[in-house]
């Protein structure tokens, strides 16, 4: 990794190593502004293989542009994004998004990018502790609230279905290949591509199985902040409900045992009405989605995205 980038991103990405950095970037391609031997502007791009319902098409998530705020409103910016945009296009690129992108790029990518605000991704979090969320007599009263939600929770047998702990990805491509008609735009899921994704990031990894096949898995993470433990979902794929109520199962008990006070998950179509059966309550929106290209949707029903997309949490 360059040297010249970790020092221009350290500060605004609060990254704590360059090896936090390295782990940003999956196919990626550069944009430089250099001036006394110092980078002074990016702008970034991952490449990736997309999905629409079936079809694959390449995409690029945009990410990790930055001007230093001294030398902004000079074009250096946009004279930059054309260059990467260029490049990307002669790469056979048709979609360009932005997955929680931070207020500077959304400036600009909106203002001057055409890009479209497509809509912002609801989080819904499972609160299983919440006096450690909420302190005080407003505590007490969620915790009633909750209690009586968990007792209302629908459930489904899943007899035929072994839960296990994922240690590798094996199966992930026949498992997306099997999938990928009902599922909406998305990076494609591969073996390779969550290796990378998740390579020294600490994820954990719960995995289904019917008749020695792999038919879903949940790959989440551990956060403790202020004493408060989360588990938060990276990604998710499952053939049915079966297979998810299997995982969610093995997902609340680790949960348990380790005293975490909140399950954090992304809605989108297929886990609307999970999210709802589960009694999961609305915790914020705050991860925005803009986009441009051939194609494109702006119905927020028919993407299927993930925080694994993206650098969140």
């Amino acid at each position: 990794m360059d040297d010249k980038l970790y020092r221009l991103l350290e500060t605004p990405l609060q990254l704590k190593s360059v090896e936090e950095l390295e782990r940003r970037y999956d196919n990626s391609i550069h944009e430089f502004n250099e001036e006394d031997d110092n980078y002074i502007g990016v702008a970034t791009a991952n490449i990736r293989q997309f999905n629409d319902h079936g079809k694959e098409l390449k995409a690029a998530h945009v990410s990790d542009s930055y001007v230093i705020e001294d030398r902004r409103r000079e074009g250096i910016f946009s004279n930059l994004y054309t260059k990467l945009e260029e490049e990307l296009q002669s790469q056979n690129v048709e979609l360009f998004y932005s997955l929680s992108p931070t207020p500077y790029e959304l400036l600009n990518l909106v203002d001057h990018q055409d890009y479209e605000i497509l809509g912002e991704i609801g989080t819904y979090a499972k609160v299983m502790d919440s006096g450690k969320v909420v302190s005080g007599f407003m505590g007490k009263l969620a915790g009633l609230i909750t209690k009586a939600r968990n007792s209302g929770e629908k459930s489904v047998s899943y007899s035929g279905i072994d839960v296990f702990e994922m240690e590798s990805y094996d199966g992930v491509d026949e498992l997306y290949n099997s999938l990928k008609s009902e599922l909406g735009f998305m990076s494609v899921r591969s073996k390779n591509w969550l290796d990378n994704r998740t390579k020294d990031r600490g994820y954990y990894n719960i995995g289904a199985k019917k008749d020695d096949k792999l038919s879903g898995y949940i790959i989440y993470k551990y956060i403790e902040r202020a004493d408060t433990r989360y588990f938060i979902v990276m990604d998710i794929l499952f053939d049915d409900r079966k297979t998810l109520e299997a995982m969610y199962d093995e997902l609340m008990a680790r949960a348990k045992e380790k005293n975490i006070s909140l399950i954090g998950i992304w809605a989108n179509s297929r886990l609307n009405d999970f999210i709802r059966d589960k009694k999961f309550m609305y915790a914020r929106s705050t991860f925005s989605l803009i986009a441009k290209g051939e194609g494109l949707t702006k119905d927020m029903s028919k993407w299927y995205i993930e925080p694994i997309e993206g650098e969140v949490y």
